[in-house]
Parts: C-alpha cells; structure tokens; sequence
C-alpha cells in the first residue's frame, strides 16, 4: 500500500446521466466498488472524471490510483480513448497507477487483432473474416447471398453468421442473418452505420449454443472469484422488432435486450480449463505476475451444451467468443460477486 494519501479516481464517459451525473447513476453495479473504497479505514478520496476531462500530463500525479474498468462506451470514441492510453504511457513524470494495465487495454481495443492471437495460441474461436470498411454495403448486402456466401464467409454448421464491428461492447451494431436472407432495412442502415464508422468489421459463424447460454468467467488478481451464464430471451419477437438477427429470434445476452443471467451453477469443467490457461496465457504474454481482472466469455459446443442438471459434468469444447480486459461488467451482485468486488478493491488500495 502507498505511503501516499490515496486520491482514487474512476475514469468515465457520460452516458444517459449526462456530465453531471452521480457516481450512483453514471457507475450502476460498480458504485458498490466506489462505496467500499469509500468505506476503508484508510479514507482514502474516491471521486468520478468524466471525459474529457480525463487527467494528462502532470496533472497524473495528482492520483494515486486510475481505475479503467468504468470506461465504458470507450468504442464510441475508440481514437480519443487510444490516444490518451499512449500519452499516459509516454509521460516520463510521476504519474498515478492505473487498474488495468495499459499495454493489456491497448491489445484489447480490437477484435480483429486479438482474436487470431488467441487461436493462433491454441485457443478455439468462432470462424472469423475481417472485412474492410471499403464498400461494406456491397460486401455485405449483395455479396451474403453470391460470392462470399460461396467462399469465405464463416456460416458455420448452422448456416448463419453475425456481423459486429471490430471494435465493440455490449453487442454494438451487431447483427445477424442467415445463409440466403434478404437483409431487412434496419440491417442495411447498421452496415452503412459501420461503413461510416471506418472501422474493419467481424464476420463470424452465428454459434446456436449461445442460445443455452454464455458463459463469463471472472478473474480478479489473476483468480477465479465467479462466473454467471447469460441466456438471451427466448421468446420470439413480433415482425417489425429491434432484434436485428434477421429471423426474429433474439440472440444478445445482455440484460438490455432481456437476458437473464444464471448464478446458481458452475461452469462445465472446460469452460474453467481453457478459461485459466487464457488468463495464464495473458500473465506470460505481458510478463505480469497479475492482472486486475479479466472476464472470458464463450459457449459451449458439441456434448452437453444444455444447463447442466446439479452434480451432471458437462462435456464438450469451450469455444472463446470475447476476452474481456477494458469494461467488463464483473456482477458483483451475484453468487461469489462479494468475494471478487473485495479482491478488487484490495488492488485498489
């Protein structure tokens, strides 16, 4: 711990609350954090920056300690926030602790990149193309049903695939079609959103296990502390919905489009294999004895890919969709969550 009185800042961007929300609206599960740093006999003084007022230069030795993983909507300003991670890098001043580590939020930023590395390691991903921002309307539009239908694109064994931006979270622009649709007009207006955006593009095989469930293991300090499985909702939506998967059928897990999510279970015995050797992987790669935290999120493939009944092992190959090292929601509020969320704010202090 610091000799140094401790002044412990949670770097933001304004959302729905706007710039001057409080730190109760603007950081939603992750205001418990705040509250128990708060709480320490230490006393340390927590407070919220909102972008951009984010500290550079020698305003950084202001704070001992720069918390990352409250950033979210990051993707919304991908070149701001990736220019900032490398002036904070760069400065040869005293300059604060951040949790997360730079070099791991860097290599994070983009799917296209770190992707192929973890299955170029050895680890199994969906099928994946990287497509350019050049004249994706056509790429994706006229081209789904001829050449690249024929060719590269990953459909899979279910004949579906998901298109995303490279640059994500929480399943930004990300739809869905199946081998043969006619795109739908809100489909068409996400790929010209994503062409404008400029940024390369993930076509991925659609993985139908996400419909039992995915999978998010949470490690904090380098261990597992708990896991939650996410099941999007199952309940067909009406023509004309918001869904984006091109069949009405909802395929995001997220709470907002009506996920549930399951605490009560374990994960299969897999899932905490691969999920370990990942975060193992990531401590060799940037030569760390630790990182603060990392959440892995995949399915399960082949075997029992179902909700395993209680004391059944679920068998199977453990298919990594995302690695998540930036603004993982770490469910604190859940089976094992209190464990994880005092680890964390240890880190912290």
């Amino acid at each position: 711990m610091s000799t140094k009185s401790s002044s412990i800042a949670f770097l933001v961007f304004p959302r729905d609350g706007g710039p001057h929300a409080s730190p109760q609206e603007q950081l939603g599960q992750d205001y418990l954090l705040f509250q128990l740093l708060q709480d320490n006999p230490t006393k340390p003084v927590v407070s919220m920056i909102q972008w951009p007022y984010w500290p550079r230069g020698a305003e950084l030795d202001n704070y001992t300690t720069l918390i990352m993983k409250t950033c979210w909507d990051y993707h919304l300003r991908a070149s701001e926030f990736r220019e900032w991670l490398l002036d904070f890098k760069a400065y040869p001043g005293p300059k604060a602790r951040i949790i997360g580590d730079v070099d791991v939020i860097l290599w994070n930023l983009e799917k296209e990149k770190y992707l192929p590395e973890i299955a170029t390691a050895g680890f199994k991903i969906p099928e994946t193309l990287v497509l350019g921002p050049e004249n994706l309307v056509e790429k994706l539009t006229d081209s789904l049903v001829g050449a690249i239908a024929e060719g590269s694109t990953p459909w899979g064994r279910y004949g579906a695939a998901v298109v995303k931006p490279a640059i994500s979270a929480g399943s930004y622009n990300t739809i869905k079609f199946k081998r043969g649709d006619t795109l739908r007009e809100d489909q068409k207006d996400v790929i010209l959103q994503l062409q404008k955006d400029g940024g390369s593009v993930l076509v991925q095989e659609f993985m139908r296990e996400i419909e039992e469930g995915e999978w998010s293991l949470i490690y904090i300090v380098g261990q597992y502390t708990h896991s939650i499985l996410k099941i999007p909702a199952a309940a067909e939506k009406d023509a004309g919905n918001t869904d984006l998967s091109g069949d009405g059928h909802e395929f995001r897990c997220q709470a907002r489009f009506g996920g549930v999510y399951v605490d009560s279970i374990d994960p299969p015995v897999p899932a905490r294999e691969v999920s370990d050797r990942i975060v193992s992987w990531l401590k060799d790669k940037f030569g760390v004895e630790r990182l603060s935290y990392v959440r892995v999120d995949g399915v399960m493939r082949s075997g029992n890919v179902s909700i395993p009944a209680e004391g059944e092992v679920a068998l199977g190959e453990f298919v990594v969709m995302e690695v998540e090292c930036i603004e993982p929601a770490l469910s604190w509020p859940t089976r094992g969550g209190d464990n994880g969320l005092k680890l964390f704010a240890q880190e912290v202090l």
